[in-house]
């Protein structure tokens, strides 16, 4: 498992988080990663992760305001992907959208390894979002038909239970954390959805709706590394779920 931050010299400014995940991709591929892990049926389990500052001005051809960002998170828990991820270098990561005018270049960016904060006897970790933690409606209820596809409040929702089944997919063991929102800041923000574009295909909608809330994480040292190295929620491989350590 390895995960690595990102610092560019320059405000990186886009609309969907796909673009940040397709120059990632780009820059394991240019340190002879196989795209075959990174994507498809036996791709290995990866994410890249732009951690937002706001949004810029929106453009006056009416197309939705670019997003900026100075950072990058990219983590994988996967023993194949993680030796590429560690020789990467940052000007390799590049990708153009000329449509939307979205552009990343990180040459000249810093790179370090972002190691997880569990030590022999941790037991919990206090954290906040780095990036919203997305969690889907089960099944086709009525809930889920008028009120969308993904939960807009964490207090509407297990949110350990589906953290849980996501992380025990993807170890292949049982995974046993309990998440505890900051009561507090729910108080003050009750409203803590955040809105995500990313491209659409003409058939699913390009917005993903997620949330960003402090928290506390409690589970044994390999579940919090996990947690850690792998993001919590869904949609990990679009930049979802990523959390650091609250101040």
């Amino acid at each position: 498992m390895l995960r690595a931050r990102l610092r560019a010299q320059d405000t990186i400014r886009y609309t969907n988080v796909d673009v940040v995940k397709d120059a990632a991709m780009a820059m394991l591929e240019a340190a002879g990663c196989p795209a075959s892990l990174l994507i498809g049926e036996s791709a290995q389990h990866w994410g890249a992760a732009p951690i937002c500052l706001g949004k810029s001005d929106r453009h006056a051809s009416g197309r939705p305001p670019l997003r900026r960002a100075r950072e990058i998170v990219i983590s994988t828990t996967s023993r194949q992907i993680a030796p590429f991820l560690a020789k990467c270098r940052p000007e390799a990561m590049v990708k153009t959208q000329a449509v939307t005018e979205e552009h990343i270049d990180l040459a000249g960016a810093t790179i370090t390894a972002d190691l997880a904060p569990v030590f022999p006897g941790t037991t919990f970790i206090n954290a906040f979002t780095l990036t919203p933690i997305l969690v889907s409606r089960d099944g086709r209820s009525v809930e889920r038909i008028d009120r969308g596809r993904w939960h807009s409040d964490v207090r509407d929702v297990d949110i350990s239970a589906k953290i849980n089944a996501r992380l025990t997919k993807i170890a292949g063991r049982t995974v046993g954390l309990t998440l505890v929102p900051d009561a507090f800041y729910l108080s003050s923000h009750p409203n803590h959805a955040v809105r995500v574009d990313v491209k659409s295909d003409g058939k699913k909608s390009g917005i993903y709706v997620g949330m960003s809330f402090p928290f506390t994480l409690f589970g044994t040292e390999d579940d919090l590394r996990l947690a850690w190295y792998a993001g919590i929620g869904e949609r990990n491989r679009y930049g979802f779920g990523f959390f650091g350590l609250a101040a």
